[in-house]
């Protein structure tokens, strides 16, 4: 069963050259805008809900005439949809955003109806009685998988129930969107400059590179002149690529402590606090582990792991507890030993540990 572009011709307008259904090779990133999503996922929708509906209609038992379309219909979320939520992590827009927001609910609305497809449910149960005669584990785990999500996505909940499990689900995936765009928000908002080749002091001349960049990207805006790893001006941010080698290289305590509580603090006051969020997140995943049967979200989110329950992962920390605790002792000693030689005083903040680990190492 194909799953070309050429499949959705016709379904929406705007289609033809659409980046987001090329279902082939990597995905072209660099060509895909905030204005393909919408017909994008229109075509993702249409396509899989037909793809469903001959899965549903045909009652031929086989891995291959169960998997084949399912398959497609998987390749046709994993080209089309998988880059959208990639883009609105790493290069967010509010224009992206919003595209996102549009069609979110139609994505949710139809991995609901994939996984709590009866018709499909019911050719599940009957393959797994056969699969695996032929020696695949693979197989036979793929199948169990299958079944176990559609169980644990509302397969058995009828009427209220059902349509409730449904709402949380949804509110559950605007909020999660929410939780990270205020999370990139957070971290983009906070920036801090510097001037003085003393704060600077140590740094690679790389990371001086990226934060003199980061400076005259704003001051190209603003008609000031452009910085230089030289000369700076230097602008740190909470990015990755410049918050950890500034922990790792920074000499100056203060700064390391100013830059590591404002990257740990991100979204949690303002506008963006995710407080509020993580509340409602906490009590939807109850009632909806409730609605399964599950005491709490804990133990509905183990039985799809190998931990398989709350106990079985609380023993597993007290082992590693067991066996890494007097080892990191040992290592925390040695840090304070080399910082204290290099005259630093006390004990060892968060802030410290990551600039005395990299003395260490050289």
């Amino acid at each position: 069963m194909s799953t070309s572009s050429n499949n959705c011709a016709g379904v929406v307008a705007d289609t033809t050259g659409n980046p987001l259904l090329v279902n082939a090779g990597l995905p072209p990133f660099a060509d895909i805008r905030p204005e393909h999503v919408a017909g994008a996922v229109q075509c993702i929708v249409s396509r899989s809900r037909e793809i469903l509906q001959q899965v549903e209609s045909v009652d031929t038992d086989g891995w291959s005439a169960l998997m084949q379309p399912l398959e497609a219909i998987d390749l046709l979320f994993e080209y089309g949809w998988g880059p959208v939520e990639h883009l609105l992590s790493v290069c967010s827009t509010d224009e992206l955003r919003a595209a996102h927001e549009s069609v979110l609910s139609q994505i949710v609305e139809l991995r609901l109806a994939l996984r709590q497809s009866e018709p499909l449910y019911r050719r599940l149960l009957r393959l797994r009685e056969t699969v695996g005669r032929d020696g695949s584990e693979t197989r036979r785990r793929i199948v169990e998988r299958m079944i176990q999500s559609a169980e644990q996505s509302g397969i058995a909940l009828q009427g209220p129930q059902r349509e409730r499990f449904n709402e949380i689900q949804q509110q559950l995936s605007q909020l999660a969107t929410d939780f990270s765009n205020h999370v990139l928000d957070a971290t983009k908002a906070w920036q801090l400059d510097l001037t003085s080749a003393d704060a600077v002091a140590g740094l690679p001349e790389s990371l001086r590179r990226l934060m003199a960049a980061g400076w005259s990207r704003a001051a190209e805006h603003a008609g000031k002149p452009a910085a230089t790893a030289e000369s700076g001006p230097w602008r740190i941010t909470l990015d990755q690529p410049c918050f950890g080698p500034f922990m790792e290289h920074c000499r100056d305590r203060g700064l390391r402590e100013t830059v590591y509580r404002a990257y740990i603090t991100r979204a949690s006051a303002g506008q963006v606090d995710n407080g509020p969020l993580i509340a409602r997140i906490l009590q939807l995943r109850r009632e909806q582990a409730g609605l399964l049967g599950f005491e709490c979200f804990a133990d509905l989110s183990l039985s799809q792991k190998m931990a398989g329950d709350v106990a079985a992962v609380q023993q597993m920390f007290d082992r590693l507890l067991q066996a890494s605790f007097d080892q990191a002792k040992r290592e925390l000693e040695e840090l304070t030993e080399l910082a204290t030689q290099q005259g630093h005083t006390g004990s060892l903040a968060q802030w410290d540990i990551p600039y005395w680990a990299e003395r260490l190492r050289e």
